[in-house]
């Protein structure tokens, strides 16, 4: 059965390594790629390997990520991102319907 414990929160500094990471053109490319005999699923996995390292890297063994966990935040990420610049346009648009 797994562990069921909660991990350390996602700092600052290891949220920024992780956008930068995955929005990396080179890296972009494989990810958000379509498969193909050159791009399959083994190397897209390499490159979140890849990009787990590096975050891991930055913070304590107390935050040891997965590519799972690293894969939910990126998606969080994204979810949260069109959420504000949906707010963002609901606003502008409330605010010009006022002029």
């Amino acid at each position: 059965m797994e562990d069921n414990f909660r991990k350390a929160n996602w700092t600052e500094e290891s949220i920024s390594i992780l956008v930068d990471l995955v929005t990396d053109p080179e890296r972009w490319a494989v990810i958000r790629g379509k498969f193909s005999q050159s791009l399959n699923v083994q190397k897209k996995q390499r490159v979140w390997e890849e990009i787990v390292e590096k975050v891991n890297a930055t913070c304590s063994s107390a935050c040891v990520r997965t590519v799972k966990d690293v894969k939910k935040k990126w998606q969080d990420i994204q979810s949260h991102t069109k959420k504000e610049e949906a707010n963002g346009y609901k606003r502008m648009i409330k605010h010009l319907r006022h002029i």
